[in-house]
């Protein structure tokens, strides 16, 4: 019987991309002023992710909450903090566990607004720390909280009008700060895996094995004659990291997505992982369509979901 973690993330906020020729200005906007979550194409998802074995929501909530700590952040008809926290305990009435994530990558901050332009700054630092510990009381203290950190290095950004990432020492000392506020507040840090992907050495030498880390493949970890393996550097060492994360101690929780390259990822992902990786440390499974969560999205998230069942049935039951 499978007894692991199988997550949906979905969006609350939406402006977690960042700076690209098509933003109006730069003074710190962000592209959507109102949320564009609608509740009951949400409540439908969830009760689909029910019926398809979700055990866990993960929310990237973004801007999309009016903090109160941070006022200046949230879009016009956000969700109040007492309103996500009813939403938090109706999940977990559903039995799902609830994740909160905030992603302060710096490829995917324009949800922090002005903030965003002041990375390692004492104004950044103390922003970042308000909002992870209100979260978290949001959240009535999650078990995990999810910090984002994907795509912050110049390759992920070069399409940017704005590109700013953090690296070396800086890079380690921002990642180790922000898991310690999650600490903080007595919650288990989760990231993606990119760093670990990029600078494995770095990554086992800074990072707590605390940490749950989350590796994740968009594009096709089986080669066929349609769908080589793309053998370029950074797609090996994101394949290679599911093995070599288990094998340092890190517990694991890889992500799929049907959103673009290959509709079958979530399967894959689960496939390779239970080939490749150490099971015992494997914490579970995650999909997401990187969708507004919407009447006219929903679709695509019900089709991510029927490959959730059709994962299970085939690799985990």
């Amino acid at each position: 019987m499978y007894d692991k973690k199988i997550c949906l993330l979905l969006s609350l906020g939406d402006n977690i991309g960042n700076d690209s020729p098509t933003r109006p200005t730069a003074t710190g906007e962000v592209f959507n002023t109102k949320l564009l979550t609608e509740k009951p194409a949400w409540d439908e998802i969830v009760e689909k992710a029910k019926e398809s074995g979700v055990n866990t929501i993960v929310i990237d909530l973004a801007d999309g909450v009016k903090y109160k700590s941070h006022p200046e952040l949230h879009l016009e008809n956000g969700w109040t903090p007492e309103f996500m926290t009813e939403e938090v305990r109706r999940l977990k009435s559903m039995g799902f566990n609830v994740v909160p994530k905030l992603n302060f990558s710096a490829a995917h901050d324009a949800w922090l607004g002005i903030y965003g332009r002041m990375l390692a700054t004492p104004d950044y630092y103390e922003v970042v720390k308000e909002l992870i510990y209100e979260v978290c009381d949001i959240f009535e203290t999650p078990e995990l909280f999810h910090i984002g950190m994907n795509g912050e290095d110049e390759a992920s950004q070069r399409s940017l009008t704005f590109a700013a990432y953090r690296q070396h020492e800086l890079l380690m000392h921002d990642i180790n700060f922000m898991l310690q506020c999650v600490r903080d507040k007595g919650v288990r840090p989760w990231m993606w895996a990119d760093i670990a992907a990029k600078n494995f050495d770095s990554f086992c030498e800074n990072v707590g094995k605390d940490v749950l880390v989350s590796p994740y493949y968009v594009n096709h970890m089986y080669s066929d004659p349609q769908a080589p393996l793309i053998d370029a550097p950074d797609h090996v060492n994101m394949r290679d990291s599911y093995k070599k994360l288990t094998e340092a101690g890190y517990e694991i929780l890889p992500c799929g997505t049907n959103h673009l390259h290959n509709g079958y990822s979530f399967e894959h992902n689960v496939r390779f992982t239970k080939e490749n990786a150490v099971w015992d440390k494997v914490s579970g499974f995650m999909i997401t369509s990187w969708r507004s969560t919407t009447e006219r999205n929903k679709y695509r998230i019900f089709a991510a979901l029927q490959h959730v069942k059709d994962a299970k049935e085939s690799f985990l039951d």
